[in-house]
């Protein structure tokens, strides 16, 4: 069952307020709307483009009632809609389901491999033929083919053992169903435990970012869930990349992202230094730093040096 997060800004976010002003609604029926039209669209647009739809048809999935074009146009002068000269697309509409299409699209990869190992060509079927004969060719073509060794078992039947199924299977390229159900579950059990392995990673994270750097906004969090879905970091990675970030003064998200994927795909021992450049954040570096001289002038009620 497809879900969509809807955060706690977003009840004050000045866009839904600015929303529910020029429609002469209240903010909580705007934000109910607009949850509507985002969860029709997962299923009916995963793309995010509302090009090809009529206002008419975004004004049901949205459950407006009133005139189409009215609420179609105030979605896009506050923000909520991307118009350009022939497009209409959701704003930031990746960020927020890119996700959620990401693991639907590697769940039916998934089945699609998996179907096609389990799945045997059955032989051609002769409608004239007997139901017996058609039952057995059917049967010869799906067991799998054991031989046996033609030595005459009267003196060495005791030295060579039947050669097992197993094996014969092995050699010919089949797939057992009691081999297919292991892999099955072996499957499934790691993907529980990435599953697992990637939340505890997050919260780490999260929690060291804000201790160090800044608050955790609902896009940086999908961002985070992200890159742990794709590379599926270790848990003690998340704060050696926060101190990283702070060790070279960068402390934006961008340089905790490129620590970890450069870890990710080059070894723990790699630098991050090495692959980031250094003047890159020099300036948000150096911006940051003014802003926090200037917080600490305003509290002692004179400006800062």
């Amino acid at each position: 069952m497809a879900w969509i997060q809807v955060h706690q800004s977003l009840v004050r976010h000045r866009k839904l307020l600015t929303l529910a002003a020029q429609l002469s609604i209240p903010p909580a029926h705007a934000l109910g709307h607009l949850v509507s039209l985002w969860l029709w669209c997962l299923d009916n647009a995963p793309t995010g483009s509302l090009t090809s739809l009529a206002p008419a048809i975004i004004a049901t999935a949205s459950d407006w009632t009133g005139d189409p074009v009215t609420w179609t146009d105030a979605l896009a002068s506050c923000g909520w809609l991307d118009r350009n000269s022939d497009t209409l697309t959701l704003h930031d509409w990746d960020d927020y389901a890119g996700s959620l299409i990401a693991r639907r699209q590697a769940q039916r990869d998934i089945m699609r491999k998996r179907r096609a190992a389990v799945t045997t060509t059955l032989p051609p079927r002769d409608s004239n033929a007997p139901l017996s004969s058609r039952e057995h060719n059917v049967s010869s073509t799906l067991a799998p083919r054991v031989e046996y060794s033609r030595v005459d078992k009267s003196t060495t039947a005791a030295a060579v053992p039947p050669y097992p199924p197993q094996a014969a299977a092995a050699e010919k390229g089949i797939e057992l169903p009691q081999d297919n159900e292991k892999r099955v579950t072996a499957d499934k059990t790691r993907d529980a435990d990435n599953e697992k392995r990637d939340n505890d990673f997050c919260a780490a994270l999260a929690q060291s970012y804000e201790a160090n750097i800044g608050i955790m906004t609902p896009l940086i969090a999908d961002k985070l869930k992200a890159l742990a879905a794709e590379h599926h970091p270790p848990v003690a990675w998340a704060t050696e990349a926060v101190s990283e970030a702070v060790a070279h003064n960068a402390r934006t998200w961008a340089y905790v992202a490129k620590v970890l994927e450069t870890w990710c795909t080059q070894g723990r021992k790699a630098k991050p230094s090495d692959a980031v450049p250094p003047d890159k954040w020099a300036k948000e570096a150096e911006f940051l730093r003014q802003i926090a001289a200037k917080r600490k002038g305003d509290a002692h009620g004179k400006p800062a040096a």
